[in-house]
């Protein structure tokens, strides 16, 4: 097992939302995303940061940004398979037409 760190960046894009976070589960689940079964790890508000534990093989993040239309609204993240502890980030990009949605990345 090993650690990933989810820091949300403090926008005023979306500000107000709060986003849940998902990971692939081959077991419990609470969503299914683009034929993934996904488990809810925790909510996201802005300028948080969120700890969770992953298994040491590939695993798929997603971040869910409308509660009402997950399957539409959300964005996705591989993490590579490994055993060192991972930090991403994420954040809402300024697209009102889209729902301004979330950009995950490790830097």
């Amino acid at each position: 097992m090993r650690e990933v760190t989810l820091i949300r960046k403090k926008t005023f894009v979306a500000s107000l939302g709060k986003v849940m976070v998902y990971i692939q589960s081959s077991q419990v689940y609470d969503l299914f995303l683009e034929g993934v079964r996904c488990k809810r790890v925790g909510l996201l508000k802005n300028g948080q940061l969120i700890n969770f534990e992953i298994p040491d093989s590939e695993t798929i993040l997603f971040v869910v940004f409308d509660q009402l239309l997950p399957e539409r609204f959300h964005s996705k993240y591989i993490i590579p398979s490994g055993k060192q502890n991972i930090i991403l980030y994420t954040k809402p990009k300024l697209k009102p037409r889209e729902g301004n949605p979330f950009v995950i990345t490790d830097h």
